[in-house]
């Protein structure tokens, strides 16, 4: 199971060992990542140093530590490998979202509780005349604040002592398997976060809504796909586009579908043959980029989601990270997958969304 911790102005809630010691580092998750250049060498930790506004990137430096690593360089490098592998082949939507440069990256995200954002009204259209002393309607906008919670999605694993010890003195290689499911478990808390199939998750007031339960959805009863109703599809999808240009987004789209639709999305289009898949079809609509099976959907569901910034972001606060802590005195060595990538879906003021939601019975 996934679980999540909480650090509100800089102080952790709850018993969390983690949280405690992100608190006591200004918050900077690279400080519990210690390690040995070599097997019993002097500890070094990295941490953020300055961040480079042109570029997006933080600078990093690299300073000693009097508290002993654990891990050397290149077995904390193994994990990484490992997780981010793992993390990849679970990622589909978020991957995608983040391709398309859908992305929010904030500073100091263990120390960011919540994302204050807010959303504008419209004003009225502009009018034509041939003298510019006439005067048209004089509007205001209206604005409204919304509070996104920043979660932390992340899973826990462990080793003893003498498992550490035998993994630096080149005895035995990092047993991967425990390494790579927490990596996955993590990926899939985050992609079912995104998709709107985790549940709404709720704190400080605020919301995290994902693609396919945000409130100001619009939504499309679909016909059942039989694999010989290709048109009816497309006669549906268009509609599903109609609805969102009704609400101002003209695309461009994707479309996220639930794998029970694969098997009809790789069907003949028609009976007739040679005129390609129900998939390669959809391709060919033109505001239409793209079609992605996406693992975690609820069956029976597809998404046209309008791919730009006032519709969905990947909130990036943290990058998949692997993290290491201490107990019984050190005879235990434990590990801690977190990343922080969270959903911010937003409608126009008024509720006008990109996004529509399609679901066959």
């Amino acid at each position: 199971m996934m679980e999540t911790d909480f650090i509100i102005n800089g102080q952790p809630q709850g018993n969390c060992a983690v949280a405690d010691l992100l608190a006591a580092n200004n918050m900077d998750p690279l400080s519990l990542r210690p390690y040995m250049d070599i097997p019993g060498g002097q500890s070094y930790i990295n941490r953020i140093s300055t961040f480079n506004s042109t570029e997006g990137t933080f600078n990093v430096e690299t300073v000693p530590t009097h508290n002993a690593a654990t891990l050397t360089y290149d077995a904390w490098k193994s994990i990484d490998n490992i997780v981010i592998q793992a993390a990849q082949e679970r990622l589909r939507v978020v991957s995608d979202l983040e391709s398309r440069g859908l992305v929010y990256n904030i500073q100091n995200a263990l120390g960011t509780p919540v994302l204050i954002s807010q959303t504008a009204s419209d004003i009225s259209d502009a009018d034509l005349s041939m003298d510019a002393r006439r005067s048209t309607a004089a509007d205001r906008q209206e604005f409204d604040t919304t509070t996104l919670p920043l979660p932390i999605a992340h899973k826990d694993f462990h080793f003893n002592i003498r498992e550490i010890n035998a993994v630096n003195n080149g005895g035995l290689p990092i047993d991967s398997g425990m390494i790579e499911l927490a990596g996955r478990k993590v990926a899939e808390t985050v992609e079912k976060l995104v998709l709107g199939v985790y549940g709404t998750y709720q704190f400080g007031g605020g919301n995290v809504y994902g693609l396919a339960n945000h409130t100001d959805n619009n939504t499309k009863n679909m016909t059942t796909p039989t694999g010989s109703n290709g048109e009816t599809t497309i006669t549906e999808i268009l509609d599903m586009i109609t609805k969102a240009q009704a609400d101002n987004h003209y695309g461009p789209f994707v479309i996220y579908a639930a794998p029970s639709w694969a098997p009809f999305l790789d069907s003949d289009y028609s009976t007739s043959k040679g005129d390609g898949t129900l998939l390669e079809r959809i391709k060919k609509i033109s505001s239409v980029q793209d079609v992605i099976i996406a693992d975690h959907m609820t069956t029976k569901t597809m998404l046209l989601v309008q791919t730009t910034s006032n519709v969905v972001q990947v909130v990036n606060g943290i990058d998949f990270m692997t993290v290491q802590w201490d107990t019984l005195g050190g005879m235990q060595k434990n590990f801690k997958v977190m990343a922080l990538k969270v959903p911010r879906v937003r409608s126009e003021f008024g509720g006008k969304s990109g996004i529509v939601l399609g679901t066959y019975t």
